[in-house]
């Protein structure tokens, strides 16, 4: 696949993705075209590549935009995602997102248990479709609907990547 193509269809490349050493190769030329016939960015690291559109809104996978505490629970996911070790449990993600929440000001329950843990899920399946987490055991489908606890494999060096000052796609 052509390199401007892969990065359009997958704003996130972690170090393993096939199409990465193209990236690499050609870096200047696709930072230059992203930038002039996209207004986008380009940052390539040792960790993966990454697009950076600041007018970017996250889409869930049915295609409806993102809550606001849907992008609250990404950007507090992001956060905690390089502290937390190659392997962590769905529910102790959450957990972890909570507790930041609370530090934030952020009032978890405001919606509800089932909204929240809901919420968290879906940033957490955004993750999963970036390459940033990756489910071993479970899956977080079942851990929004039924609490029902998933194991994820996680990339920090690949989190790293998503300061999502703009946003990423």
């Amino acid at each position: 696949m052509d390199p401007m193509a892969t990065l359009l269809s997958r704003p996130v490349l972690p170090a393993a993705d096939a199409g990465l050493p193209a990236v690499r190769r050609r870096e200047t030329e696709l930072a230059a075209r992203l930038g002039d016939e996209y207004g986008r960015g380009l940052l390539v690291d040792a960790a993966g590549a990454r697009v950076i559109d600041p007018r970017a809104s996250l889409l869930r996978a049915d295609g409806s935009p993102f809550t606001p505490r849907m992008y609250a629970c990404l950007l507090l996911a992001v956060a905690v995602l390089p502290s937390v070790g190659a392997r962590v449990t769905a529910a102790e993600l959450d957990a972890r997102v909570t507790a930041l929440a609370g530090e934030a000001g952020i009032d978890p329950g405001a919606e509800g248990p089932l909204a929240w843990r809901r919420a968290v899920a879906e940033a957490l399946l955004t993750l999963r479709a970036w390459g940033v987490v990756g489910e071993i055991d479970g899956g977080l489908s079942g851990y929004a609907e039924d609490g029902e606890d998933a194991l994820l494999a996680v990339d920090a060096a690949l989190a790293r990547l998503l300061p999502l000052e703009g946003g990423a796609s």
